[in-house]
């Protein structure tokens, strides 16, 4: 039987994040495994009209402001498991989501990736693909997908 020893645990810190780091601490606890909390700034700014908007900043600062706003509600969230006896790590990765999860599992080591899915149907899901089923398929060590419990994803 599998036990891990490591579990990183890719979050959005959307509402289904807390959810989806609960499941990870649970196995953490269990099997006495070492937590780490990823959450990632995608490297492309999709917003253009805001990147606009603030055009007096440039592009590498509205990242980094990105970067700490997503590392402070990280935290709050590692606060919180903290508090249910498992202390996460907490890392935050600036870049493409897959390329970043896949990238902090190999420096750290971790034997299990949990991570969420936002439930997408149809013909929307197969042509959007999704972190979480690209993750899946590219990953060399075991991967829990949690779904979501609200069939919107929210």
């Amino acid at each position: 039987m599998f036990a891990p020893t490591h579990i990183l645990c890719p979050v959005d810190l959307s509402g289904h994040s807390a959810a989806v780091a609960d499941a990870a601490a649970q196995l953490a606890r269990q099997y006495g495994a070492r937590l780490t909390l990823l959450t990632v700034v995608e490297d492309v700014f999709p917003f253009h009209e805001v990147y606009e908007a603030l055009s007096d900043v440039g592009l590498p600062e509205v990242r980094e402001k990105l970067r700490d706003l997503m590392e402070k509600d990280l935290l709050g969230l590692a606060r919180r498991l903290a508090q249910s006896g498992v202390e996460p790590g907490t890392r935050v990765a600036i870049g493409n989501p897959v390329r970043e999860i896949l990238a902090v599992k190999e420096e750290i080591g971790a034997d299990l990736i949990v991570l969420g899915r936002v439930g997408r149907g149809g013909l929307e899901g197969v042509l959007l693909g999704s972190v979480s089923e690209k993750v899946l398929r590219k990953a060399r060590c075991h991967v829990l997908v949690v779904g979501a419990d609200d069939p919107d994803g929210d």
